[in-house]
């Protein structure tokens, strides 16, 4: 039976009692006594059955940005520091989603509300509106019946969007989780979404670099940890393509440069970042820049879409009404 995921804040208290100078089986022991929780019994048992400390840690049921952070301080750091710095990494992420979330929690409640509107149109209003073109014995014009039918099919198209946007990000991510190399060559390759492809390995390969680059000094060394521990698939493949141009005798810099992967901005400051040996400053320059960046082109998208949203719903409402007091100013016409 698989364990469910650990509580990180157990680690934390992990941390807190070997900082106090308990050994980690003695913090263990307590622990378990406090929580009672299932996956500390499993730490402790791989541990009494020889497994290495860093090794049982990774066996755990974490979150795996935990594990990949804990693997590469754990070369260099003891335990208790291993797993405060990887806790400080893994609550950037969470902070980062949780401010995504909040992003798009108004834009997706707008979405949603317009879809519900859209429905009412499409399945009641609509055919109200016949019906009362058809009590004053008029029918809709052409115009007219063309709108209609492109209110109607309004939700048809907004869930067939919803659906292909899901079966694209889930084959994203499952192709991401699969390690298929050929994916991202293929999407590489489109001007739609090269961009953004490159920013998104340029992001992760500089988050995951600068955190090496405080273990060894060496490139070479770095790329190792990084390609040995790592369990993030597409990292693999970019570190892979990488060491495939050293071999052919390129320094990492130009193997940087020449790859497919990385945008210009993030080679540039990779290159400035190893002639300064100024990697982890760089790197954090870097990363921070491009978030900053995203970020504002959020907002840029959330301003467009919010007021489109607004003028959907009001364009609908005002028309709507307009064809209710078409057929009633044709019947006054008419006397």
């Amino acid at each position: 039976m698989r364990l469910k995921e650990m509580d990180t804040s157990v680690l934390e208290w992990i941390a807190y009692f070997l900082d106090a100078g308990y050994s980690l089986s003695a913090a263990l022991e307590l622990l378990i006594k406090l929580t009672n929780e299932r996956n500390l019994k499993e730490l402790d048992c791989m541990l009494k059955n020889g497994v290495s400390v860093k090794q049982a840690f990774l066996n755990l049921n974490v979150d795996s940005l935990w594990k990949e952070y804990f693997s590469l301080y754990s070369e260099t750091n003891t335990v208790s520091l291993a797993i405060r710095k990887s806790l400080y990494l893994l609550q950037q992420k969470k902070d980062f989603l949780i401010g995504m979330k909040k992003k798009f929690f108004y834009p997706l409640t707008l979405l949603f509300f317009s879809f519900i509107f859209a429905l009412f149109i499409s399945i009641y209003l609509i055919p109200q509106l016949f019906v009362l073109y058809a009590s004053f014995n008029q029918s809709p014009n052409t115009l007219i019946l063309i709108y209609f039918t492109i209110l109607s099919k309004v939700p048809v198209i907004f869930i067939g969007v919803c659906i292909l946007g899901f079966f694209l990000i889930t084959t994203h991510f499952n192709y991401i989780k699969k390690g298929k190399f050929n994916y991202f060559q293929k999407l590489s390759k489109r001007k739609i979404l090269q961009k953004y492809i490159k920013i998104y390995l340029s992001l992760k390969f500089a988050l995951y670099y600068k955190e090496t680059a405080r273990l060894t000094s060496s490139t070479k060394q770095a790329l190792y940890i990084l390609q040995k521990d790592n369990l993030q698939k597409d990292l693999k493949m970019l570190i892979y393509t990488l060491n495939e141009k050293i071999k052919e005798g390129y320094s990492l810099t130009d193997s940087v440069k020449k790859s497919q992967y990385f945008n210009d901005y993030f080679c540039q400051l990779f290159e400035m970042a190893i002639q300064t040996n100024q990697i982890e400053k760089t790197m954090e320059l870097y990363v921070y820049t491009m978030l900053k960046t995203l970020n504002k082109k959020i907002n840029h998208v959330m301003r467009i879409i919010i007021p489109s949203i607004y003028i959907y719903s009001a364009g609908s409402v005002v028309s709507i009404y307009f064809l209710i007091i078409i057929p009633l100013m044709n019947l006054v016409n008419q006397f």
